[in-house]
């Protein structure tokens, strides 16, 4: 079994250069259309970052290791440079190694057989697919990427996605850690990149090292404390990005600080929700209130939909197409979610999943959409059920999409202090749905 390999992608870029990272991306996945499915024809005709990323994001969640190299690379670029690097967290060479060693004291213990053991390709996809996910911060955007491979990263269809990447301006960061340490030495990369070049030729550099998970802590919770509207310099804001989306912390569980126990429970402190919403006064809802305003101005918002292999769901989303209207109905008691669960169902009652995964939504913006759900209409999105993933995938995978009706905002305020002031078990809602024909 291969040693599991975390790799974490952020790519941060204005709106034109982060236009020709998602057409780079298309370009290779249309490049393996056989496996994606995916006709780079669909994405030509697009001309926003938010379009190119919605008609690209299911093919590069399900196939990201497609989704780097595949496409014509200029030849004299190609030829000219060696793809692909040694990590230092990668543990493909200590497995050859043994490996080897091993094939000699059986060659040793009977001399008439020449043994030779089988081994797959290091940095081949291990994880069933990648965490995906594009930002806007200001007239800035990051997209990231967060999956798993086999021993040492894809090294090579990094630097060959880097390569046909056009010339432009790019803010990139990279991080990578191995199982065989449990993740306890982190490799850390960014810096300004200008396209057609690999990924460790930025122009300008910023982070180049190996640090061990202390350290990386460290950097999580000062990156945490910044706004990154106001972040300066592309690879800054990438690197705040990567670092702040790292999930891997192995078995390390030693106490770091005296204020928290463990990774996890420092975790749950680091995403605890901004705010009571379980009986917030007066002075709470005021900032709550402020907080719905910022999130009205995310919608529409899609985001995934967890839960899939449990509950029969599997099976239900065998039913379920891209543009079905489903129905969300919130739960302020669920044992999922600190607040409020919300459950999907198509219009035959049956259960799809709920909404969110690590941090998409928060527990802040899921509480919000929960208060908000009779003015909440929600399409299905990105659909793969799972007998059309393989018999290897584990589960379906769907995202739903959430739209706002027109709201008058002071009633809808009121509304949702209202509600606030119920028991948690009385609170609950469902969205808006359309009358059936």
């Amino acid at each position: 079994m291969a040693n599991y390999h975390t790799n974490d992608l952020a790519i941060a870029a204005d709106t034109e250069n982060m236009k020709k990272v998602l057409l780079n991306f298309a370009a290779n996945l249309a490049a393996n259309s056989e496996e994606t499915g995916l006709d780079f024809h669909d994405i030509l005709g697009l001309r926003s970052a938010e379009g190119m990323y919605q008609a690209i994001e299911s093919a590069l969640t399900c196939y990201y290791w497609l989704a780097f190299s595949g496409a014509p690379v200029d030849e004299d670029l190609s030829s000219d440079n060696s793809l692909g690097w040694e990590s230092s967290t990668s543990s493909a060479s200590g497995y050859a190694s043994q490996v080897e060693a091993l094939e000699r004291v059986f060659s040793s213990r009977f001399q008439d057989a020449d043994f030779k053991f089988g081994v797959r390709p290091s940095g081949r996809p291990m994880s069933e697919e990648a965490s995906v996910e594009l930002s806007r911060y200001g007239d800035r955007w990051v997209i990231q990427l967060y999956y798993s491979t086999a021993w040492e990263p894809n090294s090579s269809d990094i630097d060959s996605f880097f390569l046909g990447l056009p010339e432009g301006e790019y803010g990139v960061a990279f991080l990578d850690a191995d199982e065989y340490d449990g993740y306890e030495t982190i490799s850390v990369f960014s810096g300004v990149h200008h396209g057609r070049a690999l990924l460790h030729d930025a122009a300008e550099e910023g982070e180049d090292d190996s640090i061990d998970s202390h350290e990386l802590w460290e950097l999580l919770k000062k990156g945490r404390a910044e706004n990154r509207d106001e972040i300066d310099g592309l690879a800054h804001l990438a690197f705040n990005c990567a670092v702040s989306q790292w999930n891997d912390w192995g078995s390390w569980e030693e106490p770091y600080e005296d204020d928290y126990d463990d990774v996890d429970s420092w975790l749950e402190k680091l995403n605890a929700p901004l705010f009571n919403w379980d009986n917030p006064n007066e002075d709470e809802f005021e900032k709550i209130s402020d907080y719905v305003i910022g999130v009205l101005s995310t919608f529409p918002f899609k985001c995934e939909v967890t839960g899939a292999k449990y509950l029969g769901r599997n099976q239900n989303i065998e039913h379920c197409i891209s543009g079905s209207e489903v129905c969300l109905k919130s739960d302020w008691n669920s044992p999922y979610f600190k607040y409020a669960g919300i459950e999907l169902f198509d219009k035959e009652g049956r259960s799809l999943g709920n909404v969110g995964g690590y941090r998409n939504p928060s527990e802040d913006k899921r509480a919000v959409f929960a208060c908000l759900l009779p003015h909440i209409r929600a399409t299905v999105v990105n659909v793969e059920t799972q007998s059309s993933r393989g018999d290897w995938r584990k589960q379906a995978h769907l995202d739903v999409r959430l739209e706002l009706d027109p709201i008058d905002l002071p009633a809808v305020l009121e509304e949702m202090r209202s509600l606030l002031k119920l028991d948690p078990e009385k609170r609950s809602l469902s969205s808006a749905v359309s009358e059936e024909d």
